[in-house]
């Protein structure tokens, strides 16, 4: 067939940019499976702290409980405190079998992700170490050309577009060359009629008019533009998105750094006020309720920087995959 008003060309464009697409799709795809892996990954961890913190904090309990037991005998403390000591460790061991058990559903929540089954699959504990990424102080904005998703749409309004041309194209007749399906022979020695060598095949050009239709072609044309503002809307919702997305993850990166930076003071004070506290209450100065006070402030505040150390794990992950995969390198899926 004769590509004279490029209807050809422009369905080839179509379908490739269609195929892209679909290629941008699977990515966006992997690296959101790879988002929820990693963040599962650290929330496992914010368990490990928080078991290791319960953990300690259970043995600090039991030693005070031993104390308290120890003084209810000798007369110098008094029923209220026993009983306030054991129920901080009873409560303690409680909240500890609970993120436990939270831990055990994420444990398995992963293999899930893995494609593994849960039964068989075991995460060690270790502590949360991983360290917080750097983030550039300026980002360039064609790092989003990366993201699959707005590669996506991209690549789809583009295919959009080129449909637009085959509507059009299809408004004009098309030409194509065909041979004749008769085989015949021409010499002029009639000895050397039938030879092989003086065969000939017939080639005859057609032309197809498109005549009438009934608003076919138009209402295609219509239908093809009317896709083309679809997608364009589609384009810059995706857009928007990933400038929203990006900064969603910067801010919270900053503001969980300033409130790590917080935490951080709030624990020394916090550690210090109940080692002094747990000193006086030794030397019969404070009561034990001042020592179940500072307990639970110091236990809160760990249990709150492990937390927020993990949000920001978690707010790097989802800036990464707001890029497309991190801010280092070109790795354009337009340009593939």
């Amino acid at each position: 067939q004769l590509d004279v008003w490029g209807q050809l060309r422009r369905q080839y464009e179509s379908t490739k940019d269609t195929e892209r697409a679909t290629a941008a799709d699977l990515e966006f795809a992997r690296q959101t499976a790879v988002a929820n892996v990693a963040q599962a990954y650290f929330t496992i961890r914010l368990y490990d702290q928080q078991i290791a913190a319960y953990e300690e904090a259970l043995v600090l309990y039991n030693k005070q409980l031993e104390l308290t037991n120890t003084k209810f005998k000798v007369g110098l403390a008094l029923p209220t405190d026993q009983l306030q000591a054991k129920t901080q460790v009873d409560n303690a061991t409680i909240q500890l079998i609970e993120v436990k058990r939270s831990r055990a559903k994420q444990e398995h929540a992963i293999a899930i992700l893995l494609g593994r089954p849960p039964a068989g699959y075991l995460l060690e504990r270790a502590p949360l170490t991983t360290p917080i990424p750097a983030v550039p102080a300026s980002l360039p904005v064609t790092l989003l050309d990366r993201r699959p998703d707005v590669a996506g749409a991209e690549l789809r309004l583009a295919a959009a577009n080129a449909q637009i041309g085959v509507a059009i194209a299809n408004f004009f007749p098309s030409f194509s060359l065909s041979t004749s399906t008769s085989l015949s022979f021409v010499s002029t020695n009639l000895n050397q009629l039938l030879e092989w060598e003086n065969r000939t095949w017939t080639i005859l050009p057609t032309m197809n008019i498109p005549i009438f239709e009934g608003g076919q072609q138009k209402a295609a044309l219509a239908q093809a533009k009317a896709r083309y503002q679809e997608l364009v809307s589609t384009y810059r919702s995706s857009v928007l998105g990933a400038f929203r997305d990006v900064e969603d993850q910067l801010s919270d990166l900053k503001l969980l750094e300033e409130k790590a930076r917080s935490l951080d003071d709030t624990l020394v004070s916090a550690r210090e006020f109940s080692r002094l506290t747990e000193l006086q209450y030794q030397q019969g100065l404070t009561t034990y309720l001042q020592v179940i006070t500072a307990n639970q402030t110091l236990l809160t505040d760990e249990l709150t920087a492990a937390q927020t150390y993990s949000q920001r794990l978690a707010a790097s992950v989802l800036l990464v995959k707001a890029l497309g995969g991190g801010w280092q390198g070109d790795a354009s899926l337009l340009k593939q």
